[in-house]
């Protein structure tokens, strides 16, 4: 089973495999396709990736300024969820694409797919209960360090109750 974590900040959060950034092993995938530039993403946004959102569970609405026109020729809100984007700051105009499923008691990552390659190959499965308190965890991280705390905290206690127990 792989792990999943998530380093929440100010403008971004990033993904860990394994206790390894994610962008590192697409950029190190992009540079064996010979993919030029490899590895050049923004990483997600906190309201996407961390809850109340549902995004990282594969929960997406395309309704967004984060989308560019031709979304659903890649799979947008159907079968696949952008986890990086362009690094002009629309995640849709080059964006990093993964199908998650959630099984019983997994959640699993496949199928990655860019304007820049469809062959990487990649492929994680997760513990889903650790999964999904990884997403709770990492918002209250975010939320001790904003302001505007205790309503915060309050959501946070909410979701761990509902996610968790």
């Amino acid at each position: 089973m792989d792990e999943f974590r998530l380093i929440p900040n100010v403008a971004h959060c990033e993904i860990l495999v394994n206790d390894v950034p994610l962008l590192d092993l697409v950029t190190e995938r992009e540079h064996r396709l010979h993919v030029d530039p490899a590895g050049a993403y923004l990483l997600l946004p906190g309201e996407l990736a961390l809850f109340p959102s549902r995004y990282l569970l594969g929960e997406h609405t395309v309704d967004s300024s984060a989308w560019c026109s031709d979304w659903e020729s890649w799979g947008f809100g159907k079968d696949k969820t952008a986890i990086a984007g362009c690094t002009c700051g629309d995640v849709g105009c080059w964006p990093l694409v993964v199908s998650i499923e959630l099984e019983r008691g997994v959640v699993i990552w496949h199928d990655f797919v860019s304007r820049r390659s469809q062959d990487y190959h990649l492929g994680f499965t997760f513990a889903r209960k650790r999964y999904e308190h990884e997403l709770v965890q990492s918002l209250a991280g975010r939320s001790a360090s904003n302001t505007g705390g205790s309503r915060r905290r309050a959501d946070v206690a909410d979701l761990r109750r509902r996610f968790e127990g």
